[in-house]
Parts: structure tokens; sequence; C-alpha cells
């Protein structure tokens, strides 16, 4: 008799994660356009808690459960451990990465171009009152030079992306290893 493990194909997917996809897509695309401190630390926390909680049934549990949590731990893991190993520069106050001019990892290099459709710019004098972006003559900064502010914040877009993209990664890991352990279970004889 088969299980309904050995059943599940690679792109099958339940009504229950459609709904989160819809969720997940919904929620991604208000984190990024109004990012902030306040979404960065709330899908900071909620990725910590995935990975624990994933990490501890990788250990505990036995089955495909085990095997989706494995493949979470380590896709997230993996890009973690990906994220925080880019090589920094000497003037820079934060991870490359978390600038979509200056990353070098695939996920910055796409997340560039959304950062660019969804930032606008505001050009301020020295007095604070707006004007248009700056002429080649005129410099930023200092007396009479004009300021920019983007809303919103390029390292809070990143850092957002980043969360995101590891959620997403975490995911496909867990699909992989679901497929593999539906596979290697089908193969076994009864």
């Amino acid at each position: 008799m088969d299980s309904p493990i050995a059943n599940q194909g690679f792109w099958r997917f339940s009504l229950a994660e459609l709904l989160i996809a819809i969720g997940f897509v919904a929620i991604s695309c208000a984190a990024l356009k109004y990012a902030g401190e306040v979404w960065a630390t709330c899908l900071s926390v909620g990725v910590i808690l995935l990975f624990m909680g994933a990490a501890v049934t990788a250990v505990v549990d036995r089955g495909p459960l085990q095997a989706r949590a494995i493949g979470l731990t380590l896709f997230m893991g993996i890009y973690g451990v990906l994220f925080w190993s880019c090589p920094t520069h000497a003037n820079y106050e934060q991870s490359t990465e978390l600038d979509p001019y200056t990353g070098r990892l695939p996920t910055s290099k796409l997340l560039k171009p959304l950062f660019e459709t969804l930032v606008s710019r505001n050009y301020l004098d020295g007095s604070g009152k707006k004007v248009g972006p700056p002429t080649p003559g005129i410099g930023f900064g200092g007396i009479g030079g004009i300021s920019m502010s983007e809303s919103p914040d390029r390292g809070q877009f990143m850092a957002i992306g980043h969360l995101l993209c590891a959620l997403l990664l975490g995911y496909l890991g867990s699909r992989v290893a679901l497929w593999a352990y539906a596979r290697r279970h089908r193969s076994q004889p009864t």
C-alpha cells in the first residue's frame, strides 16, 4: 500500500501551501515597500524562531517532517553563512550586501532593480527646503549643499530582502528534502 508521502511529487502543492505563498507575497510586498526598523525586527524574529524550531524538529522528529526541517535548516544555514562571510570594505560600517549597489551575492543583485523601482528620493537644500536633483556644479553636503533622503532606506530594504530570500530558500530546501525523502521511501521495499 502506497503512503501519501510516496506519491508526493516535487511540483505538487497543497492548498495550505498555496495560501501561505499568497500571504508570503502580500507580506513581502508590504515589508519591502515600507521597509523600516519595525519590519526588519519582526521578520528577523520570525526567521530566527522558524530556524530554531526547524533545528529542533530536525533533531527530535522522524519521517517527512524531519526531512523538511533538515532541508530548511541546511538551506537557510548555508545562505546565512554565505551572507555573513561576504567580504567587507574597511570604510563600510555594515556589510556591503546591505547596499544594493555594492552587494555581490546573486540575491543582492536581484534585489537591486526592485529597490530602484520602489525608492523615492528627496533632495533638500541647506535650509531644509525641497529642491530638484543636484546639478553637476553643486555637490552634496556642506554649507548650501544638497542632501538626499531615500524612502525606503536602502539598508533596511536590503536586510528585509535578504530575510525574505532566506525564507524562500528555506522553503525550497524543505521541498527538496521532502522530494528526496519520498523518492527514497518509494524505492524501499514494503
